[in-house]
């Protein structure tokens, strides 16, 4: 079935007819225009908006193939007669019917998908259960969202770190694509991509970020430390807050340890990284280093001294290549002793361990050590002094004090330096009082003290007092006298 409009004109009318057909029309000719519309269809004359006149008289001919039909209108009642007229012309359109009477015009149903814009169309919308559709379906995947991007998961929109496609997004927590650090997770950037997945890393600038900051001053990361300045990684010996650092060019930058040269001058730098003192005994691989180079020999620190061949250190009585011996305790450090070695030998090693030689005071007793063999010298007289003067050695080693018999002559010794005493009155350790002349010996007879004469027993050396003694075989004398 068919549903045609054609327009008519009636006098100063232009009248629509709708016209249905049933099946398609074969006869180009209608030979009779009421039985034509009896057996094959139903014509419907309406009157058109516009009247042409005051009495509402209207006559249409209408060209329906090559059929004529005309139609009389009674201007009162409105009645049409139609009868068959040829047409003639091409009627015009008025404003309330289509422009081609050959086309349909047909209006859209609103509620329809036809009936949707471009802009209504991928919109991302959020219904009433809380998640968000595009076109009647759920949301799914990275999506625009308004001016950033989003994305969802079964309309569920998503936050934090995602992986999508096998790349690492970072959403904020309204969803969307977000820069930055994310600890334990690395640095995104503006894209919201991953760009490293360590806290620290470089940029194709060249410079160093951390936690997504400019890298700046000493940072730990990964178990090592580096120092930066303003993103860019800085090496060498670096002075941070008064104390010097040293990180290493050959090690990408990392805090060293141990010895380094620079300038011609070594440093050392301990396990914290911090410079410490380059007289440092520094242990690395079971060996000692001693300002940069393996220890070896004598050499004092500030926690003492030590004795090393091919860095190892040396215990017990050591003969040095120089002659000299040392003496070092179960700990390798130099101690002082009075050590008697394996074929019996005494020596004294002082507080370094060094072995003395000359007098040696220890346990509060006064030592003689050979300068050559550097072993204790023991019942003997020694000058230790420029003027002669020295120590008189007993037969343990230990000088001796007070007033002995050396040689057939008696000499006094200092009680407190073990010193010969020489023109000084002395008083024995038995205490009587005696005078010894400048080469130590005990005075005898007419002395000479300062240009007054004295007179001393030859038996007992014990100062004559008070009166006369014959000194010429004549009898003549002198007369002593004391205050």
């Amino acid at each position: 079935m068919k549903k045609h409009f054609k327009l008519y004109k009636a006098g100063k009318l232009w009248l629509t007819a709708a016209i249905t057909v049933l099946g398609i029309a074969t006869t180009n000719t209608i030979a009779n225009a009421q039985t034509e519309a009896t057996s094959h269809a139903t014509t419907e004359i309406m009157t058109a908006a516009q009247p042409a006149n005051e009495n509402n008289d209207t006559v249409s001919s209408v060209a329906h193939n090559s059929g004529t039909v005309a139609s009389g209108i009674n201007s009162v009642n409105n009645k049409v007669t139609a009868s068959s007229a040829p047409a003639s012309s091409t009627p015009t359109a008025s404003s309330e019917v289509p422009a081609n009477p050959s086309q349909t015009t047909i209006s859209k149903d609103p509620t329809s998908d036809a009936s949707k814009t471009d802009e209504d169309a991928n919109k991302l919308v959020k219904k009433d259960d809380g998640k968000y559709y595009i076109n009647d379906q759920l949301a799914n995947g990275l999506i625009q969202n308004g001016s950033s991007k989003s994305y969802f998961k079964d309309g569920i929109i998503q936050t934090g770190v995602q992986e999508i496609n096998g790349t690492l997004y970072n959403f904020d927590k309204n969803g969307n694509i977000s820069a930055g650090y994310v600890a334990g997770k690395g640095y995104f950037g503006d894209n919201g991509q991953l760009i490293s997945s360590k806290a620290l890393f470089q940029q194709k600038d060249g410079k160093w970020y951390y936690e997504g900051k400019l890298a700046q001053g000493k940072t730990k990361f990964d178990g090592s430390t580096y120092y930066f300045k303003d993103g860019e990684k800085k090496d060498g010996i670096i002075s941070i807050d008064g104390t010097n650092y040293y990180f290493d060019p050959n090690n990408q930058g990392k805090l060293g340890t141990g010895y380094v040269q620079q300038d011609g001058k070594w440093y050392y730098f301990g396990k914290d990284g911090k410079q410490v003192s380059v007289d440092a005994l520094v242990l690395q691989d079971n060996k000692y280093y001693y300002q940069g180079k393996v220890a070896n020999g004598y050499i004092t620190t500030e926690d003492g001294a030590y004795y090393f061949k091919d860095g190892v250190k040396q215990t017990g009585i050591i003969d040095a290549d120089n002659g000299t011996k040392y003496y070092m305790d179960k700990d390798g450090k130099g101690t002082t002793g009075y050590v008697q070695d394996k074929d019996g030998n005494y020596y004294m090693f002082d507080e370094g361990g060094k072995v003395v030689s000359g007098s040696y005071n220890w346990q509060g007793s006064t030592y003689y050590f050979d300068p050559v063999t550097h072993l204790r010298v023991d019942n003997t007289y020694v000058a230790t002094e420029k003027d002669g003067r020295g120590l008189l050695l007993g037969k343990n080693g230990i000088a001796l004090s007070g007033v002995y018999l050396w040689y057939g002559s008696y000499y006094a010794f200092d009680y407190k330096t073990h010193l010969r005493v020489d023109n000084s009155f002395f008083t024995a350790q038995w205490g009587l009082q005696y005078y010894f002349k400048d080469n130590g010996q005990i005075a005898s007879g007419l002395t000479n003290i300062n240009g007054d004469m004295y007179y001393f027993d030859p038996s007992s050396f014990l100062m004559a007092k008070n009166t006369y003694i014959a000194t010429q075989r004549d009898g003549r004398g002198v007369l002593v006298y004391c205050k």
